[in-house]
């Protein structure tokens, strides 16, 4: 594990963190879709944060299915506008 890997996967984290407070904010406000759009793309951050720093094969093949889920879930809310 080099040390740059770990410092670009602290800064998904963060981005993760201000996309989360955000989803928060559009929650409180009522806003449904764009609530589902900010946790699709936490959940997508996260797992391509944390990508870089796993090791095994078979558990990058699930952090990449996390991936893809994450942004799935973010598009959606978007595409039906709800």
């Amino acid at each position: 594990m080099k040390r740059l890997d770990v410092i670009v996967s602290a800064g998904f984290l963060a981005i993760m963190i201000l996309d989360l407070l955000q989803a928060v904010g559009y929650y409180n406000q009522g806003d449904l879709s764009n609530f589902w759009a900010e946790i699709g793309s936490a959940i997508s951050i996260g797992a391509f944060g944390v990508l870089p720093l796993v090791e095994r094969e078979d558990l990058r093949k699930v952090i990449f299915i996390v991936f893809i889920v994450g942004i799935v879930i973010s598009v959606i809310p978007l595409l039906l506008g709800t």
